[in-house]
């Protein structure tokens, strides 16, 4: 399934058999990222593990500032990060 996220933010009833997020967009905010995240976690029989891919143009100063703070809320959220760029 793929969302905008303006769907995917507000009012969004997500099916709880979902379990993976592919962020690919400019978000920087903990709460924007707690609330997308979140959604992954409404519990399901078959769900084993949630996954968030985190796509970012760290070339590009401001989306790498973005990217950073995100790697800090993920942390702050319990996330384990693998393959982290360090920017």
């Amino acid at each position: 399934m793929a969302f905008f996220h303006g769907v995917f933010r507000v009012g969004f009833s997500a099916h709880a058999r979902l379990d993976t997020l592919l962020l690919a967009m400019p978000v920087s905010w903990r709460g924007t990222l707690q609330q997308y995240v979140g959604r992954l976690h409404r519990l399901h029989e078959n769900k084993k593990e949630v996954q968030v891919y985190d796509y970012a143009d760290v070339l590009v100063p401001m989306l790498a500032r973005m990217y950073k703070k995100r790697l800090a809320g993920y942390a702050a959220l319990g996330y384990t990060l693998t393959d982290a760029l360090n920017v």
